[in-house]
Parts: structure tokens; sequence; C-alpha cells
């Protein structure tokens, strides 16, 4: 159940032209719209032609250790919620 005061967080390895059909990601923004939740991405890497969800994108393509990358976007998105409260 999603309603409109949810975040729902999401991602994939690398966001590109094919993650705007039939991939999970596009299933869980379709959910969102829907029921005007609010979504954030965070992926592995982006493809120039990735599709615009309409929510905030955290790329990990940086750094050597993907689990630092990885926990530094997720870092970074809490802050930014936190500073939109």
């Amino acid at each position: 159940d999603i309603n409109p005061h949810d975040l729902v967080i999401t991602g994939e390895g690398r966001l590109d032209a094919t993650s705007g059909a039939s991939k999970v990601v596009a299933a869980v923004a379709c959910a969102c719209h829907a029921h005007a939740a609010n979504l954030a991405l965070v992926v592995g890497s982006m493809a120039p032609d990735a599709p615009d969800f309409g929510a905030p994108i955290h790329v990990c393509d940086h750094g050597s250790d993907r689990d630092v990358a990885f926990a530094g976007e997720v870092d970074a998105l809490v802050a930014t919620l936190l500073r939109t409260r």
C-alpha cells in the first residue's frame, strides 16, 4: 500500500533507456505517481538516455568501493530529505 505521505526509494544497477519499460523501477515510479507518493532513486550508474521519473536520482558511480559509494549516496539522499522537511 502506498499513500501520499510515503517516500519510496528504489533503484537499479544502471538507469538507461530500457529502464522506462517493464523494469521494476518503472513499475515503482508508476505506482508512486498514481498514489501521489514521493519517489527517490539510487542507481549504480546513469546513461544520458535515462528516462526522467520526476524524482531525485543519486548515482553511485564514483570511487572504487561500490559499498562506500552507495552509503555516501544514501547519506546524501537523507541529508536532502532532512533539509526539505
